[in-house]
């Protein structure tokens, strides 16, 4: 007898809008998402894919897939910007 697992995931679309004269370079070791009293988990996805260049003026929309933490809260940090996540 087989049994199916199916992964559990969390998948979020972020706009990011370059207000800077120069170019952003967004790469894989600049977003993470931490669980409460655990190491990072690992980026499942990201669409486009990455490295990506963010030009001065413009908006870059990442669509980013976790694993789902196993637990009620994380932090989501993309280069120096982080915010909490509540499940």
């Amino acid at each position: 007898m087989m049994t199916s697992h199916k992964l559990v995931v969390l998948r979020q679309l972020y706009s990011i809008l370059d207000r800077l004269c120069s170019l952003l370079r967004a790469a894989q070791s600049d977003i993470s998402l931490t669980p409460e009293n655990a190491g990072p988990i690992p980026l499942l996805r990201v669409e486009p894919a990455l490295p990506r260049e963010i030009q001065p003026g413009a908006t870059e929309t990442l669509d980013l897939t976790f694993a789902r933490p196993g637990v009620n809260t994380a932090v989501l940090r993309i280069w120096t910007f982080s915010s909490d996540y509540y499940f």
